[in-house]
């Protein structure tokens, strides 16, 4: 299935990418276009991202399917030199096909619930006393995962 996704790191993952159509606001356009403007604004503009997927439903109709599922995104950036938080909620509506025994996502709309910036404030926890992530291969899930420098770039596999 067709992810567009950053790791701790500073360059994209490798995504297997079906040519879909993804409608998701500003950034939109087939799925190999849309995953490497999506992924070049998240190393770009914010400096943490957290993408959190939430419950699904999905109907099967044969070889398609429907489904629509709940996301959360938050974001931090520097405006004006003060920390920002942005957040968003939202569903994405998808249309499935299956193809050769393989589903893949053939459209993809995202709908916007709500939105919101507000700068980050103070910690309600000590940060000092937690590891700091790193968008490289510094941070400790290279090791953990045994991944290498390099190994995270965009492969287009158009199905």
């Amino acid at each position: 299935m067709f992810t567009a996704a950053t790791g701790p790191t500073e360059t994209p993952l490798q995504i297997p990418i079906m040519r879909i159509d993804d409608h998701h606001g500003p950034i939109s356009g087939p799925g190999h276009q849309f995953a490497t403007d999506c992924v070049q604004a998240l190393i770009t503009v914010w400096e943490s991202c957290n993408h959190l997927l939430g419950q699904s439903r999905i109907n099967v109709a044969g070889d398609v399917a429907g489904a629509e599922t709940l996301f959360f995104a938050s974001q931090t950036r520097k405006q004006d030199g003060e920390m920002m938080m942005d957040q968003q909620k939202g569903r994405y509506v998808d249309r499935l096909e299956r193809r050769d025994g393989i589903w893949r996502i053939k459209d993809r709309r995202c709908i916007q619930e709500w939105s919101m910036t507000v700068p980050l404030g103070e910690s309600f926890v000590d940060r000092d006393s937690f590891l700091p992530g790193k968008r490289s291969a510094e941070d400790l899930s290279y090791q953990a995962l045994g991944l290498t420098r390099g190994c995270s770039r965009i492969k287009r596999e158009i199905m």
